[in-house]
């Protein structure tokens, strides 16, 4: 609600109560002389607040913040074998496909939700967008992401943004994307899609490719600044991500947010802040009164490898001598043995900071719906996915078993197993040192097939064997999986998955 609405609400309300006392008055005389009992107007007061507090803070009142997320949008988009699909990447359409130059600042694909620069003005850029939107829904996408990725009140205000004109572009994105499902949805008889809020991590806004690496000092500030090098804390995190969901939420467009999607995560503490972020927005809006509709989110990761998240990085010295020389007579198996242990370990907590109905020892007011994994090569995400269901297997079991008996917890909430979100890299592979794209030929061992084609079939392929119930190396802990891609794929993929999927 904008201070404007708050003020003008105060100024009618005061116009009624002062004519209800002109009628409370009346209505007084009238019961006395009918006879009836008639209460003070300071026992009416305390009678009044008594139940304005009830309504205002109980959970039978409308501003009750524990109600269940509603999902039924995203379940909807599952077929009979419980896989739906998303867009691809809309950067990296914009410029493959559409032909834009996002490189220019640090806003990335909402450069052109302006008319600032001549490339993009006169609704060239909006229409860009809507056009991205669109091809991908027409391909088949069940679920649209904005073009906010790495849209925040600081990026703008880099860009040379007041905080008036940030918010009033980042809410563009959302009605552009809104525009795109309504045409979309004019000539389709398909279950209508939904629009994803796609928020980058705090890497995407240092515009450095930090979200690659998980190192998050502020390379942007003067060299001389002390806070350079220094990696932000949960609280900044956390605070960052909270004023960049709250220019969203008091947006007329949040009712059109079919689900929101913080991406490219690499880092667990920063799993971890997100979450306290939206538990301090549903707090705040408590407090001050003002109804929240809370939608169903899903934090999706960045792995390098398929082990671990980028960030911290490993200590180079924690099996070797400082020299750099192996302990030859270490037994190798019982090392790599204890080191994918400590690996499933790792796993383990992660997933439990993303998918626990507690956050800082307190019930979550806005638990998550889904667990992704973005930005990351597609041959990576079988063992990963295999590490994060046994990771939630695992959870799911009783204290007495080893886990926190989550499924249940989880129930109790109104919430079911998790979704899983899976929108790998194309084919082809992101060099962040030169800033380029390479081709499978130039891109050593982290290259593979790029035909749309191949891509699709092996991504639907996991997907499907997550679902089945046949697979020992998947155990039944997801409630349905969600499949797209991120950089370098486009509606040729979308398309090519879609097609998989009805095989």
């Amino acid at each position: 609600m904008r201070d404007s609405d708050k003020i003008a609400g105060g100024q009618q309300t005061a116009e009624k109560l002062s004519a209800n006392n002109e009628l409370r008055k009346i209505s007084r005389r009238e019961a006395k002389d009918r006879g009836c009992e008639v209460l003070p107007n300071d026992i009416i007061v305390v009678i009044f607040l008594f139940f304005f507090t009830i309504a205002f803070t109980s959970p039978f009142g409308r501003l009750d913040m524990t109600a269940p997320i509603n999902q039924s949008g995203l379940e909807a988009l599952l077929d009979s074998s419980r896989i739906g699909v998303l867009d691809g990447g809309l950067a990296t359409y914009l410029e493959d496909g559409l032909n834009f130059d996002l490189s220019k600042g640090p806003l990335w694909s909402a450069r052109l939700l302006d008319e600032k620069e001549d490339d993009v003005s006169n609704g060239k850029g909006q229409k860009g967008i809507f056009d991205a939107h669109l091809h991908y829904l027409q391909a088949g996408a069940g679920i649209i992401g904005t073009s906010t990725y790495q849209a925040s009140l600081e990026s703008f205000e880099r860009a040379q943004y007041d905080q008036e004109s940030a918010s009033r572009i980042m809410s563009k994105a959302v009605d552009l994307a809104c525009e795109a499902v309504n045409t979309y949805n004019s000539s389709s008889n398909a279950v209508r899609p939904l629009i994803s809020l796609s928020l980058g991590p705090y890497g995407a806004m240092l515009s450095n490719g930090a979200e690659y690496t998980g190192d998050y000092r502020r390379t942007f500030l003067a060299e001389s600044d002390p806070q350079r090098e220094q990696q932000p804390s949960i609280e900044e995190m956390a605070a960052f991500h909270q004023r960049r969901i709250e220019a969203f939420v008091v947006q007329p467009s949040w009712k059109d947010v079919g689900v929101l999607a913080v991406e490219t995560v690499p880092r667990a503490d920063e799993a971890l802040a997100f979450r306290i972020a939206l538990e301090n927005v549903v707090k705040s809006h408590a407090q001050r009164g003002i109804a929240l509709e809370k939608k169903p989110v899903y934090i999706s990761l960045a792995f390098p490898d398929d082990r671990r998240l980028p960030w911290p990085p490993l200590n180079a010295g924690s099996n070797n001598d400082k020299d750099g020389d192996v302990d030859m007579d270490e037994d190798e198996e019982e090392d790599a043995a204890d080191q994918d242990g400590a690996v499933q370990e790792e796993m383990d907590w992660l997933v439990q900071i993303v998918s626990d109905t507690v956050v800082q020892g307190q019930e979550s007011q806005w638990p998550i719906s889904g667990i992704g994994i973005n930005c990351t090569k597609p041959y990576l995400l079988p063992r990963l996915v295999e590490r994060m269901s046994a990771s939630l297997a695992t959870l799911n079991r009783s204290a007495s078993e080893g886990g926190c008996d989550l499924e249940r917890k989880r129930s109790a909430l109104g919430m079911q197993k998790p979704l899983l979100f899976l929108y790998p890299d194309g084919g082809l592979v992101y060099d962040p040192v030169r800033k380029v794209w390479l081709t499978p030929s130039t891109a050593g061992p982290y290259g593979g097939d790029n035909s749309a084609a191949s891509w699709a079939a092996n991504l639907m392929k996991l997907a499907k064997r997550i679902t089945s119930s046949g697979d020992a190396s998947f155990p039944d802990v997801w409630s349905g999986v969600f499949v797209g891609g991120c950089c370098k794929s486009g509606t040729d993929e979308i398309r090519a998955l879609c097609q998989c999927r009805s095989l």
